[in-house]
């Protein structure tokens, strides 16, 4: 039996269990088909430490508003947007946790935190993982967790947002080059070679398999169901294996920079969001999230200029946040270049998804995504007044286009109403203490 354990871990280890790169493929002729026919998306995009109020939340009617400084980058895009004011992270007023580990721990879930430690990891599923359970089962990956700076190898709150239970957490993975590989194999491999490795990877899967069979009836209860999950493993492995069509193309392959560098930050944004937009485009995944930096996000983004010339913005992110007074003329205009900055990469993200024609529309009409924050006024840690927007959304129902405001509704209310819109048909979400049901408007 040792010997049968090894050998079918081992053929998991030759087979790229976990890792496996693939080529992409479209599951038909996209451009044949209705808008409504494409697969519905949902995207998460996260930036962290909160906003200043006044320099970000529109001003005016709900169809009538105009974007302040801080959002202005976004203004041209406001057809296809909806900006939320008065929807708190209710759910954080529950359980243990310092400002930012419950607000990157309840962002998503609407869960307190694990019980273990003031940082402990969130108690809940979170909403992309609720959705993707929905609509992700049929892609070759779920769903794709992708990070800038995001400190993929150190397991805390600060540095996850998707769960797929309690304590379950995601993590993102921040190299472009390790998701490019994933996603469509060593790059420069010729169409033999990638028959090749689908000729061989398939072999030892099914040697794995079998292997499964002989040691499953030789194991207790208990490790029996232990190998359930590397039987699931092996399942989507093959279902992998069979989108082997070169119909979409990948982007270049990404140049070879440390995940963690502060200076190549915008380097490693790019490559991921265009990994992201391919990944969704070809039906890789239909449910994608991208994570920059972290909760208490320290990145320094010296490649902007500072206010006072030539020197550049040489605070970090977090420290900035809490230096926000209006009469701090050194660190208040670099926090709004930092602001403007990342709206800026949300427009990219938006342009890049509304470039991919499907049927009469884009990607980004089939596409909702999320700016989610851990924080809403970050000078003074507060979970009320949450800055998020939506985008995109056409064919999923979502009116655009407007600046809703709200009396003390929960973030909880405001997932219900989007799970909805991917057809979950659920009237709670998180803890049930923090939510009401569905929050009105949105469709």
């Amino acid at each position: 039996m040792k010997t049968n354990r090894r050998r079918f871990l081992g053929a998991l280890g030759a087979a790229g269990m976990g890792a496996l790169p693939l080529p992409i493929a479209r599951w038909a002729n996209m451009t044949a088909r209705a808008a409504d026919d494409f697969p519905k998306r949902f995207f998460v995009f996260f930036t962290p430490n909160g906003v200043v109020p006044e320099e970000w939340f529109p001003s005016g009617t709900e169809e009538g508003f105009s974007l302040p400084a801080m959002s202005k980058p976004l203004d041209d895009r406001r057809s296809e947007l909806i900006f939320f004011r008065g929807v708190h992270m209710t759910s954080a007023e529950i359980g243990p946790g310092l400002s930012h580990e419950k607000g990157m721990g309840h962002m998503l879930t609407a869960m307190p935190l694990m019980p273990e430690s003031q940082g402990g990891l969130a108690g809940g599923i979170s909403i992309d993982q609720r959705i993707a359970n929905h609509i992700g089962t049929g892609t070759p990956y779920r769903s794709l967790e992708l990070g800038v700076r995001s400190y993929s190898h150190v397991v805390k709150t600060i540095t996850r947002m998707s769960y797929r239970g309690p304590g379950q957490e995601m993590p993102p993975d921040s190299d472009p080059q390790s998701v490019f590989e994933r996603l469509y194999g060593q790059p420069g491999e010729t169409p033999e070679d990638k028959a090749k490795r689908k000729a061989l990877r398939k072999s030892v899967l099914d040697y794995a398999s079998d292997e499964l069979t002989v040691l499953e009836g030789k194991l207790g209860t208990e490790e029996r169901r232990a190998l359930d999950g590397h039987r699931e493993g092996i399942l989507a492995m093959e279902k992998r294996l069979g989108f082997v069509n070169d119909a979409c193309n990948p982007p270049a392959f990404p140049d070879k920079i440390n995940p963690q560098s502060q200076s190549r930050a915008p380097e490693l944004g790019k490559s991921q969001m265009d990994l992201a937009v391919s990944a969704l485009a070809c039906n890789m995944t239909h449910v994608a999230s991208l994570q920059w930096n972290t909760a208490i996000g320290d990145q320094v983004m010296s490649w902007l200029p500072g206010p006072i010339a030539p020197f550049p913005v040489n605070g970090d992110h977090h420290g900035l946040s809490h230096a926000a007074s209006p009469t701090n003329i050194l660190e208040r205009p670099q926090l709004r270049s930092v602001q403007r900055w990342y709206a800026e990469q949300f427009r990219y993200l938006m342009d890049e998804l509304a470039k991919i024609p499907e049927g009469t529309g884009t990607l980004l009409d089939n596409t909702a995504i999320l700016w989610v924050n851990e924080l809403g006024n970050g000078m003074y840690h507060e979970h009320t007044d949450i800055p998020f927007v939506l985008a995109g959304g056409k064919n999923l129902g979502f009116r655009r286009g407007r600046f809703l405001q709200y009396q003390d509704k929960s973030h909880a209310d405001l997932y219900v109403s989007i799970a909805n819109a991917y057809g979950l048909d659920i009237d709670t979400f998180g803890h049930p203490d923090a939510c009401t049901g569905e929050l009105p408007g949105l469709t």
